[in-house]
């Protein structure tokens, strides 16, 4: 761990709180419009005319907010006598930019209506006069502020004229995006705006929020602006994916891109994950040179608001350590977020642990550098149960005795096959999907699995899963059918071959009640033991629709197994359709987080106590940034959510387990034991070779370097727990 990242405990002690010291650059200010109707005084006439007889309609009004916060989300003395928060510069002064000694703030309207979901002139004609405004109203006024650019990011062209039109102008020193778009920052559509900004030497900004249209989560719509507003990161992370997959950052090598109010805790393990998948399919994307790690290093920046606080300090130093390994230290912005709920003093958001080198930094110098602002124990392997392995999906042949009569027929007629989903989820060429390494026969697979999961440890056992794509199956009868055959042929043709085999069942979520039913007809096989369910889901698994399958699970003390795929027509991220499999493949983390979000803070288990929920082959590494998240705003905003009666993270500690494979960490694995201890629960990991597919990682490897404890917890017990097996088992 870096020595400039993070004071000595004892002299961290003694670091008083109070005023800052030294100049102060806020990378994140907002303001806004008295009302709307002020926009009109810069609007051309014809315009002018149009917003008085049609005003900004919202084409997409449930894509920004859930149930949208109350105070347009601003901190309750934010209000002047007349207008919104933010709209009133003399209190913005001495509220903000007096109090604090705040020597150059960078301002950040949020009109996002204007930005992103106007039909192309419109938006154009109101992003040009919302800069008028901003630049009148506030920055020629106020010597310590500047201005962003903002755009109608969705017209390219109109966007590109705005950006040579202010781009030399001293007071604007960036351009400003928001989060949520039409499709992934990678696609091309997006690339003209990209150069502009290089050839005015701009960074780009992406702030949170915006109007694009697509789910808020690559799961689906969650119900709560809680989980709305803990999500922010998932989609940052889906744009990091698809601007390096796709190659924005080759393009444009000297591309500089600010992540406003997403955090940072995340970046590590997205940088992990990144590298492993590239060093897997590279071949997919020949156009990325190097590993993902090195774009993110030399081409983002991210600012602190909201900060991530592990509930222990070392954690937080622990994580200055990854960040400092990763050489992204120096790309920490301070942000206040002035004048939202969640404002960030300066003075109390950067922990006691922080160095006083990195501080300053992060305070002032970091921003001034990017926008040229002028500044004055070894164990065995048994026993062990491993929790995620495959079979060969059936063939409609293989499953043509557990099918009636009349779907059969059905099937016949239609050509219908019954690999388009899973094919979808687990290309075949792919490297990742390791087909070959199944064999030509179901026993062939079967003697392979055992030789590679279980060899002649009769202790040994292994959860086996199938994939069939039910939950992309339309007609009820028929997906409920194929869930049924599926079950009968993985009960009768492959767990009847091993006794040391536990089946994972696969059900239509998309019709709980039948697959409540399907759950009641074979849960209780004693080799039965979880209940799978794609991550991938029209709407989050939190929600309530979802209850007969939970209650039937539960009853019968089975585990829901969420894992990798799925096939919706939703999109498997936050910013719509990536372009690689490779942005589908990393990007299943984010999905799982949602899910996790969802599940717990819409209450699923105050209503299910005893549920256990398994998550299969999405990473893990990323779980500390989450809790922190998720801990942090149920702090700020834990009236929406009065069930909670606990912080979130207790509700993942008792009811979530995650399978070990694959492994996202640095190929070193020193910081292993790091995201283990922030994790916060020796209970969480389940050992899983996820066979056949291929990783790049060794999960024996790395249990074979922990304490034998703990490795003994990940081989065993924790999936004991989950899975309600006895004892003695393995």
């Amino acid at each position: 761990m870096s020595s400039t990242a993070v004071t000595a405990p004892e002299a961290a002690g003694d670091q008083p709180r109070g005023r800052a010291q030294g100049p102060i650059i806020d990378a994140d200010i907002h303001n806004y419009l008295p009302s709307h109707a002020t926009i009109r005084e810069y609007l051309p006439q014809r315009w002018r005319t149009y917003h008085e007889s049609f005003g900004t309609r919202n084409p997409n009004s449930i894509a920004f907010f859930p149930t949208r916060p109350r105070n347009m989300a601003a901190r309750a003395d934010a209000w002047p006598d007349k207008g919104a928060p933010g709209s009133d510069l003399d209190l913005m002064r001495s509220q903000h930019l007096d109090l604090w000694d705040i020597t150059i703030g960078i301002l950040n309207p949020l009109e996002q209506i204007f930005m992103g979901s106007q039909f192309p002139a419109f938006s154009a004609a109101l992003t040009t006069a919302l800069n008028h405004y901003t630049l009148e109203r506030w920055v020629e006024p106020e010597p310590r502020l500047y201005a962003s650019i903002c755009v109608p990011y969705e017209d390219p062209d109109f966007a590109v004229e705005e950006i040579h039109r202010l781009g030399d102008h001293p007071r604007f020193v960036q351009v400003l995006l928001n989060l949520r778009t039409r499709d992934p920052f990678g696609h091309r559509k997006y690339w003209k705006i990209y150069e502009a900004a290089v050839a005015h030497d701009l960074p780009i900004a992406v702030h949170v929020g915006g109007v694009g249209g697509n789910t808020i989560t690559g799961a689906g719509f969650p119900s709560y602006y809680f989980e709305d507003h803990a999500g922010y990161p998932q989609a940052f992370q889906a744009h990091i994916i698809s601007m390096v997959f796709e190659g924005v950052f080759d393009a444009f090598p000297t591309l500089k891109f600010v992540c406003q109010e997403g955090g940072f805790a995340w970046v590590p393990w997205l940088s992990w994950r990144m590298d492993r998948a590239w060093g897997l399919l590279r071949d997919e994307v020949p156009h990325v040179k190097r590993p993902p790690s090195e774009y993110i290093r030399e081409h983002l920046w991210y600012t602190t608001q909201p900060i991530e606080e592990p509930e222990h300090p070392h954690q937080f130093a622990e994580l200055l350590g990854q960040t400092d390994a990763l050489g992204i230290s120096d790309r920490l912005l301070f942000s206040s977020d002035y004048p939202h709920w969640d404002f960030d003093a300066p003075d109390r958001a950067l922990p006691k642990l922080m160095s006083r080198e990195l501080k300053v930094g992060v305070l002032s110098g970091h921003a001034a550098q990017l926008t040229g602002l002028p500044m004055s124990p070894e164990v065995g392997l048994s026993p062990r149960i491993d929790c995620d392995v495959h079979v060969p999906t059936p063939s409609v042949a293989q499953l043509h005795p557990h099918i009636p009569h009349h779907w059969n027929e059905y099937i016949a007629n239609a050509g219908f096959d019954g690999t388009m989903a899973v094919t979808s989820t687990y290309p075949p060429g792919a490297p990742t999907t390791g087909t070959d390494r199944f064999g030509a026969s179901l026993s062939e697979a079967l003697d392979n699995l055992r030789r590679c999961t279980l060899g002649d440890d009769p202790s040994a056992r292994a959860v086996v899963s199938t994939h069939y794509g039910v939950e992309a199956m339309g007609p009820p009868d028929f997906s409920i059918t194929m869930a049924r055959a599926v079950n009968d042929w993985l009960i009768n043709d492959c767990l009847s071959a091993d006794e040391r085999l536990l089946g994972s069942i696969v059900v239509p979520p998309q019709y709980p009640e039948l697959a409540a039913d399907e759950v009641e007809r074979v849960g209780g096989h004693p080799q039965v033991v979880q209940v799978f369910l794609p991550a991938r889901a029209v709407k989050p698994y939190g929600n309530r629709t979802y209850y007969p399958i939970f209650a039937a699970a539960e009853g019968l003390g089975l585990a829901i197994g969420v894992g990798f795929g799925g096939m919706t027509w939703t999109p498997p991220t936050p910013v719509g359709w990536p372009s690689y499999y490779v942005e589908e493949y990393v990007g299943m983390a984010h999905i799982m987080q949602a899910q996790v979000s969802s599940l717990i803070l819409e209450g699923t288990f105050q209503r299910f106590p005893t549920l256990r929920v398994a998550l299969l082959e999405g990473g893990w590494t990323w779980l500390p940034p989450l809790l922190w998240r998720l801990d942090k705003e149920w702090k700020g905003i834990r009236r929406e959510v009065p069930w909670l009666t606990e912080a979130p993270s207790a509700y993942l500690r008792r009811h979530v387990r995650v399978s070990l494979q694959p492994i996202d960490a640095p190929a070193k694995g020193d910081d292993v034991l790091t995201v283990l201890d922030q994790i916060g629960s020796d209970d969480v990991l389940m050992f899983a070779t996820d066979f056949p597919h291929v990783h790049n990682s060794d999960p024996a490897a790395l249990v074979r370097r922990l304490p034998s404890d703990l490795a003994t917890k990940i081989l065993h017990d924790n999936a004991v727990d989950c899975y309600g097996l006895a004892v003695g088992v393995g």
